[in-house]
């Protein structure tokens, strides 16, 4: 026994290693999508580390590429059919591999793929470790080889969205990738935490958490009357009549007119507001554009540049950028009464100085006096230079032009050639009858014409609708109920005509007779021997032998067994009419029995009378 363990263990160690069981499944078919690129990159991942894990690559070459067509799927064959490869070469995985790789991933441009690092640039909401993954797997599509790290250096110093941690690198000397990385992350949570801190500092140590908040009703305060300021009246609490209207001053809801603060100005770009000699302050209702299209832009050349204007009629002074201002060359600018602008929400802008600039509208020299900001915004002009310009021009009065001429008037110069017949003859011809009451319109005549044929209605509207058609249930119901019903149903065997049977009458009496037709699937018609027909349903017919009538009497109380029928009979032999007795003894017909009779009777007794008829 030891010697056969010992030639077992010699031999597994002398035979060749196989290839261990199938322990991890297959990856799923590859799918043909739109971007094959990624999905093909995804699938072949998945497979080398399928066929590394389960030791696929030391079966035969042949076995290799059957496994990795059979877990490629279906939906690349045809793809696969198309490579025109030879038997060798359908044998050989790696091929198979190196010829969807070439389809799937066209040859890719470095040059390109080099650019589309240049462009990618930190998000305001994007992690740095999610901004350093896509640099790196660019920077694998760009080929850069042994410049690959240099390269991804350079664009997250340039694309990093922080200004300190640029500096900071760009101060650095001799920094690695690593070293930047570091530094970034570094930043990037010492900024959570403080925002943390930030936040924690304006919590209230003595306020409690609060797992809910509620907003409370409101409470009714007393009827009592005060002075409005928004609408100037006196009346309770929460019912002013201003609330949610417009004021026709300022634009803004919740007050009238006569109760707004704001001074009243249409100006959409620049206004005066009060000031004294000394200092002169504008107010800005908005200093950038808003659309384009619809705004007065005009280009106005000033020293050999062109720069586009708006033109605002309610503004009181004209304005200009200092960017706009530099590329006109200009070195100095005067200074200027007014120090700052307001705009709508109450911040100021300053005012740097104000410059007197020659613009040309067409051929035309116009100085324009210019207040010069910092702020970026559109160069305006205002209604005063407009006009002066000539670009608009204010109408005070409008005119009619007056007729051309009156009465009916004339034509001169005008001759109408006229063509006379000679010995013209008349005619005079009646007048037309036309009977005009009597006459129907046109609708009347088309609403009251009668068709010919019969009006198009399609079959489903000549149908009753049934509002609650549960006709299919109710059928479903009584298929069960049958179901149930002749679940205990005997079955009888049908009778032919002239077979003797007996029945009961409606006194309970036992009756000899023998079945003269069939009425129904289910009924007969029994010819009793005193004359009278009776219509019965099988199950109360017993076929029997014995010849006569049974008596109402000892017969009945009897148990009687079911009657064999005739045929049943005879199959007993001679043995059987030995033993067999008679279930129901002969007795003599009765005295008082009724006389036959040719009338029919139901089962319940009733006599079947046929109708009289009058012989008229």
């Amino acid at each position: 026994m030891e010697n056969q363990e010992q030639n077992q263990v010699q031999a597994a160690q002398a035979a060749p290693d196989v290839p261990a069981r199938v322990l991890v499944a297959p990856p799923k078919p590859l799918e043909l999508e739109r971007n094959m690129k990624a999905a093909w990159k995804s699938w072949i991942s998945s497979y080398e580390w399928y066929a590394k894990a389960n030791r696929v690559n030391r079966q035969d070459a042949d076995i290799q590429a059957a496994i990795f067509m059979s877990t490629i799927g279906k939906n690349v064959l045809e793809i696969f059919e198309g490579f025109g490869l030879t038997e060798e070469e359908k044998e050989d995985v790696n091929i198979i591999k190196a010829r969807f790789q070439q389809y799937f991933i066209p040859r890719a441009n470095d040059i390109y793929e080099g650019f589309a690092l240049r462009q990618i640039m930190q998000g305001e909401d994007e992690k740095f470790h999610e901004f350093v993954t896509r640099l790196t797997v660019q920077a694998k599509k760009a080929n850069y080889q042994a410049l690959t790290d240099r390269m991804i250096l350079e664009q997250l110093v340039i694309g990093v969205r922080w200004e300190k941690m640029k500096e900071k690198l760009l101060s650095t000397p001799d920094i690695t990738l690593n070293q930047a990385i570091d530094f970034c992350l570094a930043y990037e949570l010492a900024l959570a935490q403080k925002e943390a801190i930030i936040k924690s500092e304006k919590v209230d140590k003595s306020e409690v958490k609060v797992d809910a908040i509620q907003k409370e009703a409101p409470k009714e305060k007393s009827g009592k009357e005060y002075d409005c300021q928004r609408c100037g009246r006196k009346h309770a609490f929460r019912r002013c009549p201003a609330f949610g209207k417009e004021c026709r001053k300022c634009g803004e809801k919740g007050h009238f007119a006569n109760c707004c603060k704001k001074e009243a100005v249409k100006v959409q770009e620049v206004k005066v507001e009060d000031h004294d000699d000394e200092l002169e302050t504008f107010k800005i209702c908005e200093v950038s554009s808003r659309d384009r299209k619809s705004a007065w832009i005009h280009t106005l050349k000033c020293r050999g540049e062109s720069f586009a204007v708006k033109i605002d009629t309610g503004a009181d002074c004209c304005v200009i950028n200092a960017k706009v201002l530099g590329t006109l060359k200009v070195d100095t600018i005067e200074a200027s009464k007014v120090k700052k602008l307001i705009t709508y929400n109450g911040s100021e802008i300053p005012v740097l100085g104000q410059i007197v600039l020659p613009c040309y509208f067409g051929s035309e020299e116009v100085p324009l006096t210019f207040q010069v900001i910092k702020t970026q915004c559109m160069p305006v002009i205002d209604g005063e230079a407009a006009i002066k310009a000539g670009l608009i021009k204010r109408l005070l009065e409008v005119k009619f032009p007056e007729e051309v001429f009156e009465g009916l008037g004339c034509v001169k110069n005008f001759t109408y050639e006229i063509d006379l017949i000679d010995n013209p003859k008349f005619t005079v011809h009646p007048a037309r009858v036309i009977p005009y009451p009597t006459l129907r319109s046109p609708a009347e005549r088309l609403l009251g014409r009668k068709t010919r044929n019969p009006l198009i209605v399609s079959s489903n509207s000549l149908k009753p609708i049934l509002v609650n058609d549960n006709s299919s249930q109710l059928q479903i119901l009584r298929d069960k109920q049958k179901q149930y019903a002749d679940r205990g149903a005997k079955e009888y065997s049908q009778m032919p005509i002239g077979t003797r049977v007996r029945l009961k009458d409606q006194d309970g009496r036992w009756l000899a007779g023998e079945i003269a037709d069939k009425a129904t699937d289910r009924s007969y018609v029994v010819k009793l021997e005193d004359g009278r027909a009776v219509r019965r349903n099988r199950r109360f017919i017993a076929p029997t032998k014995v010849q006569g009538n049974f008596s109402h009497g000892s017969s009945v109380d009897v148990d009687v067994p079911d009657v064999q029928t005739p045929a049943e009979n005879d199959d007993l032999g001679e043995q059987g009419e030995e033993n067999r007795e008679d279930p129901m003894p002969v007795v003599p017909v009765e005295e008082n029995v009724l006389a036959p009779s040719p009338s029919v009777r139901t089962r319940s007794g009733r006599l079947v009378v046929p109708p009289q008829r009058l012989n008229l």
